[in-house]
C-alpha cells in the first residue's frame, strides 16, 4: 500500500503488543465491539461486502537465492464490473465532495467506539474484506495532511486488537486522490490479518514483513 505522492504509511502489529494511546482499551473488548457492529450492518443492508478472488503474486528482492519473497495480494472484485463510473464526479469539485462528508457526522449504524478525545472507529461501508475498519478524526482534517502521533496512538490500538488468531491487523493510510482517496476527511484503513490464505492454508503476514525480517537479521 503507499500513496500517490510516495508518502503511504503502513502499519502492522499483534496483540502481543500494547497500544500507547490516552484509552488503555475500549470498554467490552474492541475486536468484539466490531464484529458485533459488521454482523448487524450486513444484516440490515447497511454495509455491502463484495465478493472478491484472490490471486497471490510473488517477487524476489534481488537475484540470490537467499533473496526474500514479497507476496502481493490481488483481490479482484469483478461484481465492480457493472457498477456506474465516475456518475456526478466529473464536475464535483473538492470542496463539494467535503459537503457530502460521511464521517461529519458518522452514520451511527456504522459506528464502532470512540478510540481516543480525538479519533473515532466506524466500519468500511463497502468492503471486500470483512472486519474492515476506519479510523477517523472527530474534527475535520485534511487527508492531505501527514499522521500525527495521535493518529498512531489511535490506529496502534485498532492494530492491536484486530482478529480472533493473534495476528493483529494491517493499517494503511492513502494520501491524496492519486492514492486512491477519495475522502478528503483524514481516514486510515485497518483490516485484520491474514488478509489471504496460501495454497497450503498458511495466513500470509501483512506485504513487506520479508522485507522487515530481512532488515533485522530473522531468519526463517
Amino acid at each position: 500500500f503507499a500513496s500517490g505522492r510516495g508518502k503511504g504509511s503502513v502499519v502492522r502489529g499483534g496483540p502481543s503488543i500494547k497500544p500507547m494511546s490516552v484509552r488503555a482499551a475500549v470498554e467490552g473488548g474492541l475486536w468484539e465491539q466490531i464484529k458485533n457492529r459488521y454482523d448487524a450492518a450486513q444484516a440490515s443492508g447497511t454495509s455491502s461486502f463484495t465478493d472478491t478472488d484472490t490471486e497471490v503474486l510473488t517477487e524476489p528482492l534481488g537475484s540470490s537465492t537467499s533473496s526474500p519473497i514479497v507476496p502481493y495480494i490481488v483481490k479482484i472484485a469483478r461484481r465492480l464490473r457493472d457498477k456506474p463510473k465516475n456518475v456526478g464526479k466529473g464536475s464535483a469539485s473538492r470542496e463539494e465532495r467535503m459537503k457530502i462528508n460521511p464521517f461529519l457526522p458518522p452514520d451511527p449504524n456504522l459506528y464502532v467506539a470512540q478510540l481516543t478525545g480525538t479519533h473515532s472507529l466506524v466500519l468500511n461501508k463497502f468492503n471486500i474484506t470483512p472486519h474492515h475498519v476506519i479510523i477517523i478524526t472527530d474534527a475535520f482534517e485534511d487527508q492531505e495532511i501527514p499522521l500525527s502521533l495521535k493518529d498512531f496512538q489511535a490506529t496502534w490500538m485498532v492494530v492491536c486488537e484486530m482478529g480472533d488468531d493473534g495476528l493483529g491487523g494491517m493499517a494503511f493510510f492513502n494520501r491524496g486522490p492519486l492514492s486512491g482517496a477519495s475522502q478528503p476527511h483524514k481516514h486510515i484503513q485497518c483490516v485484520p490479518l491474514p488478509i489471504a490464505s496460501s495454497a497450503d492454508g498458511k495466513g500470509l503476514e501483512a506485504p513487506f514483513a520479508p522485507i522487515i525480517r530481512e532488515a533485522l537479521g530473522i531468519l526463517e
